[in-house]
């Protein structure tokens, strides 16, 4: 029965009824699969890599968890963390400067464990589920430090955009 069937979706016009019966499906499938992907919200998961996995806590990092939780690891800015883990594979010590929620200073950590990780955010809010983020992940919030760096020593107003439903 298998043979048979797999025999006639080959056929030229079975074929193309099942093209003009499920092309339509598929349209409507991946429309539906992308805007599950942007709007149901992935809240307080757990995503696994290959060789680790990242737990996000309740209403933190909520757009990273959701596309990650719906795609995969790889999902968000699959570039940048490419780089980054090619990078920490013979460093001892990796800083990130502007960290937000941690994301990439937690995924090194986690994919090379005896990796020294500091963390630097200026913005309180962020600051805190930065540390909320470490701790959920069994890292140091010793080593996340509220504060912004920068090639000169002074102050500075810092402007944070606001993105509706953003909840960082």
């Amino acid at each position: 029965m298998k043979i048979l069937l797999r025999q006639l979706r080959d056929h030229y016009l079975v074929s193309r009824i099942l093209l003009i019966l499920f092309g339509p499906l598929k349209y409507v499938c991946t429309k539906m699969s992308m805007w599950i992907t942007w709007h149901v919200r992935a809240n307080g998961v757990t995503i696994a890599a290959q060789d680790y996995s990242v737990s996000f806590p309740r209403n933190i990092g909520l757009m990273y968890s959701s596309i990650m939780y719906w795609q995969g690891m790889d999902a968000y800015e699959p570039s940048t963390w490419r780089v980054i883990r090619a990078g920490t594979g013979r460093a001892a010590a990796f800083l990130d400067v502007g960290s937000n929620i941690g994301l990439y200073a937690v995924m090194a950590a986690k994919a090379k464990p005896d990796l020294l990780v500091d963390v630097f955010e200026p913005v309180p809010s962020l600051a805190a589920g930065n540390r909320k983020f470490h701790e959920s992940n069994a890292l140091s919030a010793e080593r996340v430090h509220e504060v912004a760096v920068s090639d000169t020593v002074g102050t500075a107003k810092l402007s944070i955009p606001r993105y509706e439903g953003g909840a960082e």
